[in-house]
């Protein structure tokens, strides 16, 4: 099986893609807008001077603290009612929560501000979730690489605004020398930050379109939906906390270089500013690279994320051992960009984690753990190094502001969030593999288990059996599949109405071409589940496709495998009954009751015509034992199959027609697995005979398709079996051994016969053997024991 051919990347949308990052702009102007001024704010509010770090990290912390209670229910309601609606909402509260917090009285209503501004403010998990829905696997990663240069933006904007429009009285007496704003010197940037983000709202407005939850999607997000929520499934529980530990990272370096800076390297704040400003350039450089880097890795995020956060490891720790700008600078770029690309690939890992039905609460999620993470970031960043100022001054050491060799330890800290954030990303789901290079239970071994969902349908990817697990294209019943059927072409037929409208749109041109084909799939499953059917039930496919029946796969009298302890054999059903399932065991006779994964279909591809399987005809069958072939003759036709003879053995069996096989001339037993091996890397080697050819109808594909599938279930199996056969040798061993195991006194090969065995005779005595004498002795009662010569001892 080569490798596909690279498919040629979708065209971002480019006026979404515009307002999503002016979505991202305004975020961080609600977040961020406040650092310039809050310290001159709150001593203006009647905060002491002692109190006024306190404070000061208090209302930094508040908005944040807010986000942790909302983000993870802002994502369900874009769940339910889509991101857009959420989004809008979302940017007009932000708006006035922004607008309100210039206006407060005292330090009580600024963290009451604050918080709220932050519950309102919910939207940068939407917008991922929203950038996801409109974008494929060929344009996601470019998509997600913009965020943090929208995030960098809205953050140096907001620090400009808040630093320079904050007391606009003092600095433009001549325009604003009012009353007004003298007595609310704070509020011009905070009114500056709450128009733009109503008009960001109104825009999100006129522009962004929710995408029609059609069959692809849905089809998609199907395969690893479970009852479970988002926060009890490991896949997006860890991809989040990956993101929140990252998000920790960055922000406890952000708090703890100017600490050093201004510590040790004795900067003043100007060449902090200008330091940091350069270095801002590393989220261009970051943000660029991120797609190539995915494309040269095989688009495997996880491992990109991972290498990353290794190399970002040394970097922070090395950071108090240099003094210069020049040592200095290099190593923030360089730690920033290995920063910034891992932050894109966990926002991919994050938005790969659910299906679209649930992407906004898998935002939700992660943008509360990374909340709680950048709330907490400052507080433990201050700590960590007033403890390592505390730890120098008491090891004697002269640290003022700078704590020497043990400014180590805050920066190690950093270091284990990194690690952290490493071992959450490693104990993610194996990413899936394309469709048809896998089978069934490779694909999906868990619910939890799904990181890779590409909504694409292919009619050239491999199809599913009616039985199979994977929701590649629908299974089930006919009935399920013709209402499936029904659903499609609705959605179709809304698809279409969207293109009348917006003929240019790629994401709906893509989305009408994955429920041609989805459809196209399922009317071929509908018409293999009929065809099927009339081949094992001639008399019982009458009135099947009346609407409104569910029709069970499995009908009374139809021949199948039921499981028994640990093998399958043969079987015929007798009784049906809810989920449960009579059957009786060809050539056995036993009468069991299995459930629905204790039954399997008795499949042939080729199977032998009735009429040459006559008494005394030559054929090879199958042993039910050990699943290989052997020469048998055919000695009676019985009622749920033929008696048969295992010629080299002599053994007699009753096997079904399906396991019976034309002898080749050769007189070679056909191969179990008909050529098709598994090589050392996991992957099959498919026989010549089974290799789907161009010239192949769609039938012969099909049909090749099924046979590959069942195969490779069968040699799964079969390995299976032979491990736990090989595991319960090796002990049944182990027992054989220990039961041979010499015991201390007794002689080899001479069995010792116990001094208490009971008597063989009816003259035996009971007592020390061959002795002659009882066990007790019973002598006449006397006052005074007498010795042997008859004195007193």
């Amino acid at each position: 099986m080569g490798a596909p051919a690279a498919t040629p990347q979708t065209p971002l949308p480019k006026a979404a893609m515009a307002v999503v990052f002016l979505i991202q702009i305004s975020e961080a102007l609600g977040g961020f807008a406040l650092f310039p001024f809050v310290v001159f704010m709150l001593r203006d509010l009647g905060v002491s001077e002692r109190n006024l770090g306190f404070y000061s990290g208090l209302l930094g912390a508040s908005f944040f603290i807010g986000q942790v209670f909302s983000s993870y229910h802002w994502g369900r309601l874009a769940d339910r009612y889509g991101c857009r609606a959420c989004l809008v909402f979302g940017g007009l509260a932000a708006s006035f929560s922004s607008a309100v917090f210039g206006f407060v009285p005292n330090v009580t209503w600024a963290v009451v501000a604050r918080v709220a501004s932050g519950l309102l403010n919910g939207t940068i998990g939407i917008i991922k979730s929203h950038v996801s829905q409109i974008t494929d696997e060929t344009n996601r990663p470019h998509a997600f690489s913009l965020f943090p240069v929208g995030f960098g933006i809205g953050i140096v904007s907001a620090s400009y605004l808040g630093g320079a429009l904050a007391r606009p009285a003092d600095t433009w007496p001549g325009v604003f020398g009012s009353e007004f704003w003298e007595a609310y010197p704070y509020a011009l940037p905070l009114l500056v930050c709450a128009v733009y983000q109503f008009l960001t709202s109104l825009l999100a407005c006129a522009v962004l379109r929710d995408a029609p939850r059609t069959a692809a999607y849905e089809a998609v997000g199907a395969a690893s939906t479970t009852s479970l929520p988002v926060w009890r499934r490991r896949g997006p529980v860890l991809s989040c906390a990956a993101y929140a530990l990252l998000a920790g990272a960055q922000i406890l370096f952000d708090e703890l270089f100017p600490l050093y800076a201004r510590g040790c390297l004795e900067w003043k704040p100007p060449r902090i500013g200008r330091f940091l400003a350069l270095g801002g350039g590393s989220l261009l450089i970051g943000s660029f690279a991120a797609p190539h880097v995915l494309r040269l890795s095989s688009g495997n995020a996880s491992r990109v994320f991972v290498v990353c956060n290794l190399v970002n490891v040394p970097l922070g720790i090395v950071v108090p051992a240099l003094s210069s700008f020049a040592g200095l600078f290099p190593v923030y770029v360089s730690l920033r960009v290995t920063q910034t690309i891992a932050f894109c690939q966990v926002m991919l890992l994050v938005n790969t984690s659910a299906p679209m039905s649930e992407l906004g609460a898998v935002n939700g999620l992660g943008q509360t753990l990374a909340a709680a993470m950048r709330a907490l970031g400052p507080l433990g960043g201050g700590a960590s190094w007033s403890g390592a100022l505390s730890l120098a001054r008491d090891s004697g050491a002269a640290a003022e502001t700078c704590p020497g060799v043990y400014a180590y330890l805050p920066y190690g800290a950093r270091a284990f969030l990194v690690v952290a954030a490493i071992a959450a990303a490693c104990g993610l789901p194996t990413p899936t593999p394309a469709v048809d290079d896998v089978d069934d239970d490779e694909e999906r071994k868990d619910p939890d288990e799904s990181v890779v969902f590409a909504p694409s349908f292919s009619s050239e990817k491999e199809t599913p059996s009616p039985r199979t697990k994977k929701m590649a294209a629908p299974t089930g019943s006919s009935a399920d599949l013709a209402e499936k059927l029904r659903t499609y072409g609705e959605q179709l037929a809304q698809v279409e109405q969207l293109l009348a409208q917006d003929p240019d749109n790629e994401q709906f041109k893509k989305l009408r071409q994955d429920l041609l084909e989805v459809t196209k799939l399922t009317e071929d499953l509908l018409k293999y589940d009929h065809e099927k059917k009339e081949q094992e039930q001639p008399d019982a496919t009458q009135g099947e496709e009346q609407e409104g029946i569910d029709i069970d796969p499995f009908q009374v009298g139809m021949r199948c495998e039921g499981k028994f302890n640990d093998g399958w054999y043969p079987a015929v059903i007798t009784a049906v009954a809810g989920g449960a399932y009579t059957v009786v065991y060809i050539g056995f006779g036993n009468t069991e009751v299995v459930d629905a994964d204790g039954i399997r279909p008795l499949i042939c591809d080729d199977p032998l015509d009735p009429a040459q399987v006559v008494v005394g005809a030559e054929l090879v069958g199958r042993y039910s034992g050990d699943g290989k072939y052997y020469d048998v003759v055919v000695e009676a036709v019985t009622d749920f199959g033929y008696k048969v003879s295992f010629t080299e053995y002599g053994n007699s069996e009753e096997l079904p027609l399906e396991y019976l096989r034309v002898r080749s001339q050769t007189g070679q037993l056909p191969d179990a697995n008909e050529g098709l091996v598994r090589e050392a890397d996991g992957t099959y080697r498919i026989p010549e005979h089974l290799k789907v050819l161009p010239s192949d109808s769609e039938q012969d594909r099909l049909r090749k398709r099924r046979r590959v599938k069942a195969l490779k279930q069968k040699l799964k199996q079969s390995e299976q079996d032979a491990a736990r056969d090989q595991s319960k040798n090796s002990w049944q061993a182990f027992q054989q051994k220990g039961a041979k195991r010499r015991v201390a006194g007794s002689m080899k090969g001479v069995r010792k016969e116990s001094i208490f065995a009971a008597p063989t005779t009816v003259d035996g005595k009971v007592g020390v053997t061959g002795s002659g004498r009882d066990m007790t002795e019973f002598g006449g009662r006397k006052k005074f024991k007498v010795a042997a010569n008859g004195g007193l001892p």
